[in-house]
């Protein structure tokens, strides 16, 4: 089956690529350029998001409503939705959309960026670099969970903002390279004080997509939780991709820290404890040297066990973590549909579950096959009642399990990036910008303990 046109086809890129051009050689204020969108105009949307994004320039991307909000989102490269606030219009859902890009955006600024897009992050450490203070703001109000006003301007720390027009609006166009307008209707009088510094570009939306304009506004309370249950599964499935992604890095790294550096750890932690042994045999009545022995002893037991725990580790794990971004974005579509969270009942949580299992195995060796295999399933598996309208109260609990997944997924990503392996694997990524191999200088430190200490106990044999 081929694959679904994407950003990065070569008709969207080039066509991407020209009508930038074109806004650059526009002058800032005047009246904007028009164009028809073509059929789809999803794939071209992202697009002009991720050519801005190559060549460091902001964009507001506003439309008449929330209908192109989800596909657009899915659209975007792995790499760049990070970069891109996709916003819905309606409060709630909003809050945690914003909540759940800052802490996506937070967990990629620690981690090292996809290849072919080093540029392009090092431009955002620049930007929140200089947006600090609103940068730090952002993080207080995420972390508060409360329901008031998130900070002023907090779409600037985004490059690519896109939304509808009701919500953007209010958040201020301002202070964007460039507009692109999704809309029919004549422009709103609330724009103009935001068109004086920017380059437009009006996109006519195709017929097809105006028939079905306001069709997400419909006046039925199930249909609107509906639709903010599929928001924040986007967002938490965003989230698990994150949360899984770093977890099989820090299990890459531990792989390699322990074929490089852990072994001689345990080489030298074992004859440091012979070496305290020693010298407690010879000072029999040395209460220190008796401690000291015992420290050691309990250290190099410590380093066996942990030794023999990764070489089981590794048994079961002999599949390197490079998962391709096809199976990124194959778990990212697992997690959106088949989240327990979104579960209807006990049982059809334990079936979830189990598949998400399943799901996150695959992720790890990178099989594709069976993550569509995982998706075969649940589609097969889906009762015929669940395409009967869901009471209102169930799709109420299942927003809350999902914005408690959502703050528990925040939790382990910060805790993984507090821990002290996390900042190991930080340095070496620093040392290989630097053309240097951090394990390998830490093994050869190690290597010279361990022939110290060899010497000593040689010394001590002789004596």
């Amino acid at each position: 089956m081929p694959s679904p046109p994407n950003a990065s086809s070569p008709p969207y890129a080039e066509q991407a690529a020209t009508w930038l051009r074109r806004l650059a050689a526009h002058a800032a204020g005047g009246m904007p350029l028009e164009a028809n969108a073509p059929e789809d105009p999803v794939p071209l949307l992202a697009a002009l998001a991720e050519t801005a994004l190559r060549q460091g320039k902001s964009m507001w991307i506003v439309m008449a409503d929330d209908q192109l909000l989800p596909e657009l989102s899915n659209a975007l490269d792995l790499a760049a939705r990070p970069l891109c606030l996709v916003l819905p219009s309606t409060d709630f859902t909003a809050r945690i959309t914003l909540r759940a890009s800052l802490s996506l955006l937070k967990s990629r600024l620690n981690r090292a960026p996809d290849p072919g897009w080093q540029e392009v992050w090092d431009a955002q450490l620049r930007r929140i670099s200089d947006k600090n203070a609103l940068w730090q703001a952002a993080l207080t109000w995420s972390a508060a969970e409360r329901a008031d006003a998130w900070p002023a301007e907090i779409a600037g720390l985004f490059p690519v903002r896109i939304a509808p027009t009701v919500r953007a609006l209010p958040m201020g166009l301002g202070g964007a390279d460039l507009l692109v307008m999704l809309q029919n209707e004549p422009l709103p009088g609330e724009m103009e004080p935001f068109l004086a510094n920017t380059r437009m570009l009006v996109l006519n939306p195709p017929p097809v997509r105006e028939a079905f304009r306001g069709a997400i506004a419909i006046a039925d309370k199930e249909l609107q939780l509906r639709g903010q249950v599929e928001a924040v599964s986007r967002d938490i499935a965003e989230l698990e991709l994150e949360l899984a992604t770093a977890r099989g890095e820090i299990a890459e790294f531990s792989r390699r820290y322990h074929e490089v550096v852990g072994r001689r750890m345990t080489e030298l932690d074992a004859l440091q404890a012979e070496l305290a042994l020693r010298m407690a045999a010879r000072a029999p009545d040395d209460p220190q040297a008796k401690v000291e022995a015992e420290e050691a002893q309990a250290r190099a037991e410590q380093s066996r066990q942990e030794e023999r725990r990764y070489r089981e580790a590794a048994e079961e794990a002999a599949v390197r973590f490079t998962p391709s971004a096809d199976v990124k974005k194959l778990f990212r579509q697992v997690a959106q549909k088949i989240h327990p969270d979104r579960a209807r009942d006990e049982a059809d949580r334990a079936w979830r579950t189990k598949l998400m299992a399943e799901a996150n195995r695959a992720y790890r060796s990178g099989d594709a096959a069976t993550l569509q295999e995982v998706l075969g399933l649940w589609r097969e598996g889906q009762p015929a009642e669940a395409l009967l309208r869901t009471d209102d109260s169930l799709l109420l609990q299942q927003l809350e399990k999902l914005r408690a997944r959502f703050a528990e997924i925040q939790r382990e990503l910060d805790a993984l990036y507090a821990s002290r392996l996390y900042e190991l694997f930080q340095a070496e990524l620093l040392a290989q910008k630097q053309q240097r191999d951090l394990l390998a200088e830490l093994a050869a430190q190690v290597d010279a303990q361990i022939a110290a200490a060899e010497e000593k106990l040689e010394r001590l044999s002789a004596s």
